[in-house]
């Protein structure tokens, strides 16, 4: 799979800016390398997986209804 180079905006409102969201999944979740949303497993605890593109177009639609 090749790399892609994805730019964000920022927004005026923190709140709602993907750019200060996404440093603070990383800095959250504690991620160094790989992918960068990931699957949970019970418990609770962030795996090394990946979450699929249906999984991530489930989530949407669930938050979106």
């Amino acid at each position: 799979m090749g790399r892609f180079l994805k730019g964000l905006p920022y927004f005026d409102n923190p709140e709602y800016c993907p750019v200060i969201s996404l440093q603070n999944w990383i800095e959250i979740s504690k991620i160094n390398s790989g992918p960068l949303f990931r699957r949970f497993s019970k418990g609770s605890k962030l795996t090394e997986n990946r979450l699929t593109d249906q999984t991530v177009a489930l989530i949407i639609k669930k938050y979106l209804n």
